[in-house]
Order: C-alpha cells, then structure tokens, then sequence
C-alpha cells in the first residue's frame, strides 16, 4: 500500500483507492448506514463517498479519510489497512441503468405516480434496484440547502426506516427532512437547519394526499 507521508498522512494515491473504497463500502453497510446517513454524520458529499466506494477518486485527503472514519466511529487504521476480523467479499458487478428525471412540479401534479414507462426527455444513470425509482429536479424549492442544479433520487418502492431522508408531500406542506418514529407522532425534521420539525399525526398519515416517498441520493450537478 502507497501512502505519502509528511509528518501525517496528505493523501491515499490511485493504487489504493479500491481496496479502500471497498471497505469504506463494507464498514457502512455492516452499521446499517447509507450513503446519505455517512454524508450528514461526515459532512462529506454523497457524490464522493460514491466515487470513493466505486474506486473513481483520484486521490482521498487525509481530512475526508479522519471525517469518515470518525462518522463511522472507527480507527483510521480500518480504513487505511484491512482489520483481520474484516472479510471483503467479492461483490457482484453491477450495471447502471438510465432512470427518468422530472420536475418537481410534475412528480407533486402527478401525486408522485410518475413512472418509468412514461414519457420522458431525460434520463441519468443510476444503480438503485427500485423498479420506480427517478431523479427529481428544483428541489430547491423546497429547500435552501440543495441546488437548483442538483437531482434527487426518490425510490418510491422501498420501505422507509427510523432516520431516512424522504420528500414529504400534502396538500399543505411539501418538504426534505429526516423522519422519526416515536409513539405519540412522527416527527419530519427538515434538511433546512433553520425550519422547524413537522409532526406527523397518524390522522395525517392516513390522508390519501400526504405522501412519503424514499431518498437515497442527492446527486451534485456542476
């Protein structure tokens, strides 16, 4: 393994990249964390550590490797060497297939039934296994803190867990945030740092026209 070294590690070079991507990848999925849920605890972008993962970084600064180390609650050594207690499987090879993107304006008209058999002039790649999943764009309307440039992956196949980020939708509010279970209510605590939490009753759950829908990527569009 090549490390340059001034005092401290300054970056990991290509001959490293995947084997660290691929334990980057292994140590996530083993604590049950997603891309996104690494992003917010690392202050990394989703689309690095995707990149990181897939082998496609050039080079990691010893700063991004101490964040998601730290976020992951682990020794940098795991990261920078594999533990012995680590087996790294040989995950199958995975092909991206192009989804459909749309307009926030059309997937909230449409009640968020669009789907991928529709009409659609736009299409990214992406290696979600939801067979409904598509990219959602001008999120930002809904949130200060994404780009109107950026697109958001909503799967609305997949089951929504304790902590994800979803979109919620209803007739009187439209938003990004985290969801919380508790007994009394859900709580959805919005992506803007700056706007207060929504509690979700039951009553409003049961509403035909409150919707949650899954994301599981915020893509970055430069």
């Amino acid at each position: 393994m090549q490390i340059i070294v001034k005092n401290m590690i300054t970056h990991v070079n290509l001959s490293t990249m995947k084997r660290i991507g691929n334990r980057l990848k292994l140590l996530r999925e083993k604590i049950g964390l997603s891309q996104m849920e690494l992003s917010h605890k690392s202050n990394i972008s989703q689309a690095s550590i995707a990149r990181i993962e897939a082998g496609h970084q050039q080079n990691i600064k010893a700063g991004t490797i101490e964040k998601l180390s730290a976020a992951l609650e682990i020794p940098l050594s795991h990261l920078l060497e594999e533990p012995q207690m680590i087996r790294e499987d040989v995950l199958p090879y995975e092909t991206a297939k192009m989804i459909p993107v749309v307009t926030l304006q059309k997937f909230i008209a449409s009640g968020g039934r669009i789907g991928i058999k529709d009409k659609h002039e736009h299409f990214e790649p992406s290696l979600s296994g939801d067979p409904r999943a598509l990219f959602v764009a001008g999120c930002n309307l809904l949130d200060i803190t994404i780009k109107s440039s950026d697109l958001i992956l909503v799967e609305p196949s997949s089951q929504i867990k304790n902590g994800d980020t979803v979109l919620f939708l209803s007739k009187g509010t439209q938003c990004l945030g985290r969801i919380y279970y508790h007994p009394s209510a859900d709580i959805l605590q919005p992506l803007d740092p700056n706007a207060e939490p929504v509690p979700l009753s039951p009553k409003m759950q049961k509403n035909r026209n409150a919707k949650l829908f899954k994301i599981t990527e915020i893509r970055k569009k430069f």
